[in-house]
């Protein structure tokens, strides 16, 4: 019985130009998501702490401490912190979004051979 060894993979046989077009995507995702993640965890962490400081200070003595994500006063925190931390990750990100978008979209308009013109996002 024949052996097929085109099923077969090795790492020998791989070129570093075969593993790059793995790679092609990352910065512009990279720029996408950086925009988005950083102030929606800023956010999150700085009105998380702002509101649990908060409501420990109106708390009476010898009472427990509220902890984000703890219990149900800190899992509403945790809900209103993330709501208001994902709006500002949106707006912030928001515009860089939309560049890429209108660049994706000139790129694959074409009308046969000649490639036409698409609206500026500055337009």
């Amino acid at each position: 019985e024949a052996k097929d060894d085109s099923a077969e993979f090795s790492l020998k046989d791989l070129n570093p130009q075969d593993l790059l077009p793995l790679w092609a995507g990352f910065p512009p995702t990279a720029s996408r998501e950086l925009a988005f993640a950083i102030p929606k965890f800023l956010a999150f962490d700085v009105l998380a702490k702002a509101l649990t400081a908060f409501f420990n200070a109106q708390a009476g003595p010898g009472s427990l401490p509220i902890q984000v994500g703890v219990g149900t006063a800190g899992l509403a925190i945790s809900a209103v912190a993330g709501a208001f931390a994902g709006i500002a990750g949106a707006a912030v990100s928001h515009p860089a979004d939309l560049i890429l978008t209108y660049t994706s979209a000139a790129k694959k308009k074409k009308v046969g051979e000649v490639e036409e013109k698409a609206a500026d996002w500055r337009d």
